[in-house]
């Protein structure tokens, strides 16, 4: 019977096929699309019939003995009669009995994980028929190239007809499967219906859920299938449901997966894949072959949407997806090129079955035997299959999505949408009601760090408190100008005078100081709080712009000019005459306002943060202690007093007893001055932005092995911190130095979490962990709809506790806005919105509630249908590219194609294409930077972060440094034609000088380039037989002229020309 149809049959693959193939020769390792089933047979089975029926029937199948091949742009279809492999097998005699089932399940899962079935070499269909003691059992596996689950259903229905009936009449029932995508019309397309499903497209920025996409390892995404049976009063509870009876079963389980796919990626706008037959007519319902289209349907689930209006939604949905079944999005083009941008295959999937899944032979359902599949088609899917009575729910889950936590809301929702259809789908926010309070943060009077510092002087007042770079301690104090040393008792003496001073002035309760980081500027600042005033910091270096905003919102909180001591009070202030009568001078205390420092605003304009003098002293508490800060530390104050990280520098050493040395400004702005003056100076606790200590690091290494063994603590803080930053250091200097990464917010007293950095975590982390809340605050994860995320998922982190800012100094609106009360544990609490993205617990060997940063909420970008996180970006370009300084920013050209871009630092000689070369494997190919400019060193501000403004321009070569969109001399000589096909490639991309040997997609080509690219090779250079595959065939510039200039007995080469057809 296998010569029913005529050997190779040829025909074009149909789009679907086409995604398939695609699908296979992207991921050549990925079995997850094969189809599988292994039954055990019952003991009335005759197995020789069986054998026969499927000898016969399988290889006379056109649909599933085809073979697909690539044909330059196209792919065919060859039908070659009795490419399937049908074949006895046995269980193994030393199995049990009662193993049986088992052994055959494995052996089955052997056979499947062996593949996947190759398209061009099959065999595209394997049967086997075991033997087994106690049993006999058959077992199938099939590429999904060839038959989709509605015709693997139908070819073994059609074989359980053969194993029923006479042989003679197999014949006839063979003929039944002779139908193939080959052979049947297209399903129609009706435009007016495929224009309504465009416009529901329309209404969703991308058609793939942010978030969902699984890191695939090499062979396909990995996780597990969480199956669980509806049955009984249950199963009849759910069919008489009304959401049910309403709107059918198919739409509410549609709705419920929603809303599981809505908890795991939380946008107002969800897309769930929707597998469509793809099939019109009689003989297209009677074919075997691959025919099924997976259509994207976009769905609205905000905080206000119901079950019931979700499950309307939805209803309305599958009716117009089903008009279009025919539809091949992927290739459809429309006025706008938005649609386009955004399609991508569909990154999830769910079908509802209403058929038996078994075949019957002899009147008997056959026993499917579980088969533990680890490779997943998707990071998420849903199969539900209704026999009538049951229903099997089998919701497959990434492993790197929290399955436990995915399969347990599911079932939730599936009994909350029966039972409460008309209650909002979104619950569980952690946010309380408007008019919910939460109680205020209270400080004892004397919880400041003025307190402890008159402490620490009363203790030992000779001991050394503060000092300039490079005095010993042994020069005299001088009034104004370079101090040189103060003992304890000095600065508590001085801080009094001060503080008496500004209160004989008549001080405003916001004291501005415009003064340089100094011994005089810290001791004021301390007079300032002593007197219970809060000063206000402002960089003598920072733009006059930003200086009078300062001014401008202190005078508007006052109604008054603001007191204001610039560099040239100094004298006066140290001129303070000694307060000989104490009381009242010290008017410090834990819950009044102790400092403002002003950060920058979304606006531009920057917000002050009013932060009490107790929340220092709690911030000391958590840490004092664990960091093991004492009299024996010395500190230095690197960074501006304008910014928090000062804060800590200052009364963080002041307030434990040690002694803070002042570098000068030349030993802070040349990272080499700064080590020179780190091992000078003898430094114990060293605090850094990572910008500032990539640059120290980068230098560190000129200096003797030991030159930094006096530094025994690095807290790292103000951004992310990337553990791999620190290998040099720990080369160079050894690993006795104490890391500690700690994340922290101006309106959260500087640090909230703590993370001791491992030797593991310097070699191998690729994250940035931030570790857990410091003693004194708690965290709440969540995400956009105010719910707490799971484990390994990112959200939004809230921070709690007794260190919260009291607000932004005459911004009520702001400080409603970004303060919030939440319920935790059922208590209303004061929370702050960080806006920043963070992830608990990312794998098992996380400390319990160990946060990972992630980036800013508002450093996502999108780009061609992807959002982006570049703090990924980053984070790759440190650890598997082996750059030092790095930013990457997402550029958006008027008139051209936005990319990525990356400005980095490196401290070996790599060019742009081997810095790309080591992202691949480590990022997708859209999230590798199209442009990458190596700098000497990154800009930074005067708070030590990197400044934006001042990066030069993406692919420009600045400092000597070589950006290598040009081709080094090893790479040999280019072709003239070389060259002009360059130049067009860089005028049309828009990312920088592009090399005759950069590749076109590394620098930043895609799809949407291609077309540009090739109408002006065909009329600028007259080159009228490229062919658009050569652009994808022939990757660089030098590759394509070489080509096309192979062709010169076609088109004779002129040398002014280039190129002259006959």
């Amino acid at each position: 019977m296998a010569g029913m149809f005529t050997p190779e049959i040829r025909y074009p693959a149909t789009f679907s096929q086409k995604a398939m193939f695609v699908q296979h020769h992207t991921h050549p390792q990925d079995v997850s699309f094969d189809l599988a089933a292994a039954y055990r047979l019952p003991a009335t089975t005759d197995v020789e019939k069986l054998f026969r029926a499927t000898s016969a029937l399988f290889p006379a199948m056109p649909g599933i003995n085809t073979h697909f091949f690539r044909r330059e742009t196209e792919v065919e279809a060859v039908i070659q009669p009795g490419s399937v492999s049908v074949a006895w097998a046995s269980v193994d005699p030393a199995c049990p009995a009662d193993e049986e089932d088992a052994w055959v399940a494995l052996a089955t899962g052997h056979l499947i994980e062996s593949g996947p079935i190759r398209p061009e070499t099959g065999p595209p269909l394997i049967a086997r028929l075991y033997r087994g003691r106690s049993a006999n059992y058959l077992v199938i596996v099939c590429s999904h190239l060839v038959v989709d689950a509605y015709a693997f259903y139908r070819g073994m229905d059609i074989l359980a007809s053969l194993y029923n009936a006479p042989e003679a009449e197999w014949a006839d029932l063979i003929a039944g499967g002779a139908e193939h995508p080959g052979s049947v019309p297209a399903a129609p397309v009706i435009q007016k219906r495929v224009d309504d499903y465009l416009d529901l497209l329309s209404t969703a920025d991308l058609l793939t859920n942010p978030g969902l996409a699984a890191r695939p390892t090499l062979d396909g995404i990995r996780g597990r299938h969480h199956i669980h049976t509806v049955e009984g009063a249950a199963s009849t509870v759910f069919r008489s449901s009304a959401a049910a009876t309403e709107f059918g079963a198919v739409a509410v389980t549609y709705a419920i997966y929603a809303a599981t796919l809505h908890r795991l990626c939380p946008t107002d706008t969800v897309v769930i894949g929707m597998p469509v037959a793809n099939r019109a007519g009689y003989r297209a319902k009677q074919a075997i072959g691959y025919f099924v289209n997976t259509l994207p349907l976009p769905l609205t689930i905000t905080a206000e949407t119901t079950w019931w209006e979700l499950c309307a939604q939805v209803s309305r949905g599958i009716r117009l997806v089903q008009t279009c079944q025919g539809l091949d999005l992927a290739a459809h083009t429309r006025d706008s090129d938005r649609l386009d941008r955004a399609y991508r295959a569909a990154d999830n999937a769910v079908t509802f079955y209403q058929q038996a899944l078994a075949p019957t032979l002899d009147g008997v359902e056959l026993i499917s035997l579980p088969l533990e599949r680890t490779a997943l088609s998707y990071p998420l899917a849903l199969a539900i299959a209704d026999n009538g009575e049951r229903y099997v729910v089998d919701l497959a889950i990434a492993d790197s999505i929290n399955g436990s936590e995915l399969a347990a809301f599911f079932a939730t929702s599936w009994d909350t949408a029966v039972a409460n259809p008309h209650t909002p789908v979104v619950t569980g926010s952690v946010w309380a009601a408007a008019e919910t309070a939460a109680p205020p943060t209270t400080h004892a009077d004397d919880h400041t760090v003025v307190h402890r510092i008159l402490a620490a002087a009363a203790a030992n007042p000779e001991a050394i408190a503060l000092r300039d770079s490079g005095n010993t301690g042994t020069e005299p104090t001088e009034v104004g100008g370079d101090i040189g040393v103060l003992s304890y008792g000095e600065l508590a003496e001085r801080m009094r005078a001060i503080a008496n001073l500004l209160h004989r002035d008549g001080a405003s309760r916001y004291v501005l100081l415009t003064m340089p980081a100094g011994i005089p500027a810290v001791v004021t600042m301390l007079a300032v709080m002593a007197s219970g005033r809060a000063y206000v910091p402002i960089d003598p270096a920072a733009p006059a712009h930003r200086a009078d905003l300062i001014r401008r919102r202190v005078r508007e909180e006052l109604g008054t000019m603001p007191t204001e001591y610039t560099a040239t009070d100094s004298d006066r202030l140290w001129a303070a005459p000694t307060a000989t009568d104490t009381a009242g001078v010290i008017e410090a205390r834990g819950d009044r306002p102790a400092y403002v420092i002003f950060t920058s605003g979304s606006t531009g304009e920057p917000k002050g943060v009013v932060v009490p003098g107790g929340n220092v002293a709690d911030l000391l508490d958590s840490t004092g202690e664990r960091l093991g800060l004492g009299p024996a530390d010395t500190w230095c104050l690197f960074h501006s007093t304008a910014f928090d990280f000062s804060v800590w520098e200052m009364f963080g050493c002041l307030a434990t007893g040690g002694t803070l040395v002042i570098p000068r400004g030349e030993e802070v702005s040349n990272p080499q001055a700064f080590a020179t003056f780190l091992q000078r100076e003898r430094v114990t606790v060293l605090n850094q932005t990572p910008s500032a200590l990539r640059r120290l690091v980068a230098v560190s290494g000129l200096l003797p092995a030991n030159a930094m063994e006096s530094v025994r603590l690095i807290v790292c803080g103000g951004e992310a911190l990337y553990p791999a930053d620190l290998q040099p250091w720990v080369q160079h200097h050894g690993d006795t130095a104490r890391v500690a990464n700690m994340y922290g917010i101006t309106e959260t007293t500087v640090h909230v979490t703590l993370h001791d950095l491992t030797a593991a975590d310097i070699a191998t982390e690729t994250r940035s962990p931030i570790g857990r809340p410091l003693d004194h605050l708690a965290d709440v994860v969540i995400d956009p709809y105010g719910r707490p995320v799971w484990d390994g998922h990112p959200g939004e982190l809230l921070v709690t506790g007794s260190a919260l800012a009291t607000g932004y100094l005459g911004r009520d609106d702001l400080t409603a806005e970004r303060f919030r009360t939440i319920i935790d544990g059922g208590i209303p609490t004061r929370a702050y919105r960080t806006g920043d993205s963070v992830v608990c617990g990312t794998t098992a060997g996380d400390e319990g509630g160990a946060l990972t940063y992630v980036g800013r909420i508002d450093n996502q970008v999108q780009l061609r249908g992807y959002r982006i996180e570049l703090g990924e970006i980053e984070s790759a370009l440190v650890t598997a590219a082996g750059c030092r300084g790095v930013v990457v920013r997402l550029c958006e050209p008027a008139g051209a194609e936005p990319f990525l871009a990356a400005w980095v630092t490196l401290d070996q000689p790599l060019t742009e294409r081997e810095v790309r070369g080591r992202l691949d494997g480590h990022l997708p190919p859209y999230m590798i930077p199209a442009a990458i400019t190596v700098l000497p060193s990154i800009p930074l501000t005067h708070n030590g972060k990197p400044d934006i403004e001042r990066l030069p321009d993406p692919g420009a070569r600045v400092g000597g440094a070589e950006t290598a969109t040009a081709p080094t001399a090893v790479e040999g000589a280019s072709l003239p034609l070389a060259d002009r096909i360059a130049h067009i490639w860089s005028e049309v991309i828009g990312t920088g000088p592009v090399g005759v040997h950069d590749r076109f997609m590394d620098v930043g080509g895609t799809s949407m380039h291609v077309m540009h690219v090739y109408d002006r090779l065909r009329t600028e250079l007259d080159l009228d037989d490229l062919n658009l595959v050569d652009l994808f065939e022939f990757a660089t510039a030098n590759d394509l002229a070489t080509h096309l200039l192979s062709r010169s007995d076609i088109y004779p080469i002129n040398v002014n020309r280039e190129r002259t057809p006959r």
